[in-house]
This record gives C-alpha cells, sequence and structure tokens, in this order.
C-alpha cells in the first residue's frame, strides 16, 4: 500500500469510526482485515468502539429466512462476520448456504437432498428425520414438499396386530422405499429388484 492510499484509507476509517462502526464493521466497509483497521485505529489514536449489539434477534432471523448467507447478512447489519455467527448460533439457526454450494439447496438447510432422502427412506417421521439432521420439523417438512416426497405415517402392521399378510407387507415396503426417490433415479430399479424377484418366484409356485 502506497503512502496516498494509506492516508486514504485512515480518511475513510475515520469516517466510519465517527459513525461508531466497530473494527470488524469497518474491516467490512473497507475490504480489508480487521488487523490492518485496528493498526491503522491506533496510528490515528483512536480508541477501539464499543461491539455493543447493534440489531435486534427479530432482524437477523428475518433475514436469515431470506437465505441470506452469514457474510450477507453482516454486511446488512453493519456488524463483523464473527459477530454474526455467534448470534445465529445462540438462536440455533444454521448457516444459510451460498448459490454456489455443490448438493446442497440454497436457503436455511444444513442437510442435502440425499440425506433428506436417505433418512425419508428409512420410514421415518419428520420430528424423526428433524432429530437426526438437527434441524426443526417444520424444516424437514417444507424440504419434504419441495423435493416431492410423501408423509411417512409408520403404520406399524404385522400378522400378530392383525395387520395384512407379508407379501402386501413386502411389497408396501418396496414401494416406500422407491417412492423415496425420483423416478430417474437408477437406485429405484436396484431397490425393487429382490421384491420383484420373489413375486416372480411366488407366481411360479
Amino acid at each position: 500500500m502506497d503512502r496516498s492510499d494509506h492516508a486514504a484509507m485512515k480518511r475513510k476509517l475515520r469516517k466510519h469510526w465517527r459513525a461508531g462502526l466497530s473494527d470488524g464493521a469497518i474491516a467490512g466497509k473497507l475490504g480489508c482485515g480487521r488487523s490492518l483497521v485496528r493498526k491503522l485505529r491506533l496510528e490515528l489514536a483512536l480508541p477501539a468502539v464499543a461491539t455493543a449489539q447493534r440489531f435486534d434477534d427479530a432482524q437477523l432471523q428475518s433475514l436469515h429466512a431470506e437465505g441470506r448467507s452469514d457474510a450477507d447478512l453482516a454486511h446488512a447489519l453493519g456488524v463483523a462476520l464473527s459477530t454474526i455467527a455467534r448470534r445465529r448460533r445462540a438462536l440455533g439457526l444454521a448457516a444459510n448456504l451460498t448459490e454456489g454450494s455443490v448438493g446442497r439447496p440454497k436457503g436455511p438447510i444444513a442437510f442435502s437432498e440425499d440425506e433428506l432422502r436417505a433418512k425419508h427412506s428409512e420410514g421415518l417421521k419428520d420430528a424423526e428425520i428433524a432429530a437426526c439432521l438437527n434441524v426443526s420439523a417444520y424444516t424437514v417438512q417444507r424440504w419434504r414438499l419441495r423435493f416431492g416426497l410423501a408423509l411417512n405415517a409408520r403404520a406399524e402392521m404385522t400378522l400378530e396386530d392383525g395387520g395384512d399378510d407379508p407379501r402386501t407387507c413386502m411389497l408396501r415396503e418396496a414401494a416406500r422405499r422407491a417412492f423415496a426417490m425420483t423416478p430417474a433415479d437408477p437406485r429405484v430399479l436396484t431397490m425393487l429388484e429382490p421384491f420383484v424377484a420373489e413375486e416372480m418366484r411366488r407366481a411360479l409356485a
């Protein structure tokens, strides 16, 4: 950084400092590291601004629900990225992923589509899936519907309970597992193969 850039950054820093921004918030505005802001602030003999929370929980929750990443939240609320991450975790909110995240949809979700489908294929209810994935049942329900997955009722019926015969139970299990996948998923045929083979053997008997 040459002398003119150094002086210009100091002027901008002083302006943001007078506006009451913390070192982290100033670093975000200037696009530099927090340590550089602290160094320049000390050169200007400016005291540190107290990092009192400049937003309430409702604001953070509202913006988080829009699917904004921690970096977006920090910029919108004028605070450091670490402040957002710390407060988000305290509120029990998962980090929103960006558009380029691989294998996971954008928005407030802390698991991939494959993870949800795998748990759903086990016949778990929304609340049980939520407990496994450490999210709310509402979140599971919302993304389950988006992925076109039916609600798992899991009515535990056996012969002793007066339920269906074994063949019907077997076919129901095959259908339940298959419908946890998209029709184009090559695993569908693999999943159904043993059940179809069993039915063919029964037909020939």
